[in-house]
Parts: structure tokens; C-alpha cells; sequence
């Protein structure tokens, strides 16, 4: 396995960063790679490249690491969504958080009462700012957070009911919120919108996060139902791709969760075992998502399961978000519970 880092990163988890260690949320490749018995090699390898460079005999000598090969599978991820802002002093990300989280911890530290500005409506900036907010609070420090987003509503990927709720615990967080506002310009500091009716306004923050959105990094690779590459109108039959990177031909599930990519590489492997080692036939990927939990702070969260139109609250729904964390921390020590 390559990786251009030395740990995995336990991403659905990231919005606890101001009150985890980042040591807490890796888990060391070299520990993965040990337990499961593989290899690991740090290396920044580019999908884009590695793709252009194979020749007829699937060779690829990308950092002359890997040489020839019987099955290459792409797992590279999402990454957020470029913007255009400044470049001295960008807005924080995730992937900036990552590589810095003192930063994020300094910044808060020198202010009084910290204004904080997110940048987009959905689970990323709603988990990072409610978790903030209570996370001063406990401290006895209060905080100014506003969200912006260019929708008409907060949590617009899902049932309508979770943006109606999120609203309403954004009001009584004192959590503004600039509906229909698009961001024209932002940097670590401060952010300029322009509302519907055409009127510009910029607000100044201690902190600001650019959660926009993220893209298949560095592209979306085209799969067919068993996570086979398609290039050029033809099947690369041993060549796949799974997780954000990838998009599944047929009704599966493509949306960048953490369950869909699991589901995936599920398929993959078994794909991969009933063609090079004559096990059973590999069935085609048809996964839908289970559920999906988005917690509100240390005592709130909101989700369904099973049920779209069943939709759970407070803390119960926090124990179920936990459980669905505590599953994907199994499936790492080799424990599949997933159906």
C-alpha cells in the first residue's frame, strides 16, 4: 500500500479536533500494515500519472516502487473544493487542520471571544460549529459563529427535516446563519457574500473554514459495478477504484461516506478473490446508505436509520452515531460487522 502519509485519519471524527489530540484520530499504516500482514511504502503518487504512465504490460513505474503488478486498486480520496481566496493567508480546511491543528488552537487562544465564520451548509461545517461552540462554552469563553451557505437551507442532501431542526438549535446556540449568500472572496480572517438582492457584505472573524465541498482527489475515476476502471470505452480489468475517488455504474450508493467506501472496497475484494483465486462469484454493487448521523455538540445529534422518514434526536441518536464510529474502528482491527 502507498500513501503520501504515515497514518490513517479517522475523518468522521475530525470535527472533535479542538478538544482531541490529532495522535488520537491516526491510526500508524505501519500498525494497519503489520496486523493485516501487507506492505506499507510512504510515497506521493498521483493518480492522474500512474494512470497516463501504464503500459500494455501493466507495469508501472511510478517512483519505481511498485514494478509490475497483478491488480492495482485507487483509493485517493476526496480533498475540498479549490477556491479562490488569498494565498498568503488561506481559510483553514480540513486538510490544513491535519497538518496544523496548533494553528487552529492558537487562533482561538488569542482571542477573547473568538468570532468564527464557516463557509458552506452541510454535515462538515454544521458538526465543526456546533462542536466549537460547546467546546468553548465548557470553558466559560463565548464565541460568535456564523454559517454561510448559497442555499436556502442548512443540510440540503438530506431529509428535509434536518435542516429544520439544525435551524432551530442554530437559534438557540445563538449560531447565525446567512442563507442565499454567495461567497465572493474569503481568506483566514474574514469572508465577503453577496446576498439575493444583490447586496455585498464582509464580516471579519478570528477564524474562518472553508468546508465548501469536496471533489474526488486528484479525479473521479468511472467504474463499472465491481469497481473496475473504464477508460477510454474499455474495461481496465485489473485496475479498480473505490471509496471518494470512484463512481459505480448502476443504483449503488456514490455519495462520499464513509459506509459507501467500506461497501466498495467490499465489492472490489470479492471481485478480485472470485477472479484471481476461483472463489465464489462476485456479486455487483448495489449498496444503499443505512442511515446517516450528524452530531449537534456533546449532547445533541440528529439521524436516521433504515427509515429515511423516521428521523431520531438527542442523545439517543448521539449513542447510535458512537455505535456506527465504534463499528468503523472494528472493521480496522479486522472485525467485518458490516451487511
Amino acid at each position: 500500500m502507498l500513501d503520501r502519509n504515515t497514518s490513517f485519519l479517522k475523518k468522521i471524527s475530525t470535527y472533535r479536533l479542538l478538544d482531541t489530540p490529532l495522535s488520537d484520530l491516526q491510526i500508524p499504516y505501519e500498525r494497519i500494515a503489520k496486523k493485516h500482514g501487507f506492505d506499507f511504502i510512504q510515497s506521493e503518487s498521483n493518480a492522474k500519472e500512474v494512470l497516463k504512465s501504464l503500459p500494455d504490460d501493466s507495469a508501472i513505474r511510478q517512483d519505481a516502487l511498485l514494478g509490475a503488478f497483478d491488480v492495482l486498486v485507487f483509493a485517493t480520496g476526496a480533498r475540498t473544493a479549490s477556491f479562490v481566496e488569498s494565498e498568503s493567508d488561506p481559510a483553514f480546511t480540513i486538510e490544513s487542520i491535519i497538518t496544523n491543528p496548533v494553528a487552529l488552537h492558537a487562533r482561538l487562544a488569542d482571542a477573547e471571544e473568538p468570532g468564527i465564520g464557516f463557509l458552506g451548509g452541510g454535515a462538515t461545517s454544521v458538526q465543526f460549529a456546533m462542536q466549537i461552540k460547546d467546546s468553548l462554552a465548557n470553558k466559560g469563553v463565548a464565541s460568535r459563529i456564523d454559517l454561510v451557505t448559497a442555499g436556502s437551507s442548512l443540510l440540503p442532501e438530506f431529509p428535509a427535516q434536518f435542516g429544520q431542526y439544525v435551524h432551530r438549535v442554530c437559534r438557540a446556540q445563538k449560531i447565525t446563519v446567512h442563507y442565499m449568500s454567495r461567497c465572493t472572496q474569503m481568506n483566514a480572517t474574514s469572508m465577503t457574500f453577496q446576498r439575493m438582492d444583490g447586496s455585498a457584505k464582509k464580516i471579519g472573524y478570528d477564524l474562518v473554514f472553508n468546508f465548501s465541498g469536496v471533489k474526488a482527489a486528484p479525479l473521479a475515476l468511472q467504474c463499472n459495478q465491481y469497481g473496475q476502471v473504464l477508460a477510454d470505452g474499455r474495461t481496465l480489468e485489473n485496475i479498480y477504484a473505490i471509496g471518494d475517488c470512484s463512481e459505480f455504474q448502476g443504483a449503488g450508493s456514490n455519495t462520499k461516506s464513509a459506509q459507501s467506501a467500506v461497501r466498495k472496497a467490499l465489492c472490489a475484494v470479492e471481485h478480485i478473490q472470485a477472479t484471481y483465486l476461483q472463489t465464489s462469484a462476485a456479486r455487483a454493487y448495489h449498496y444503499q446508505d443505512l442511515g446517516y448521523f450528524i452530531s449537534l455538540g456533546q449532547k445533541d445529534a440528529i439521524g436516521w436509520l433504515l427509515d429515511k422518514r423516521v428521523i431520531a434526536t438527542g442523545r439517543s441518536a448521539l449513542a447510535i452515531k458512537e455505535a456506527i464510529a465504534n463499528q468503523f474502528a472494528l472493521f480496522l482491527e479486522g472485525y467485518n460487522t458490516y451487511v
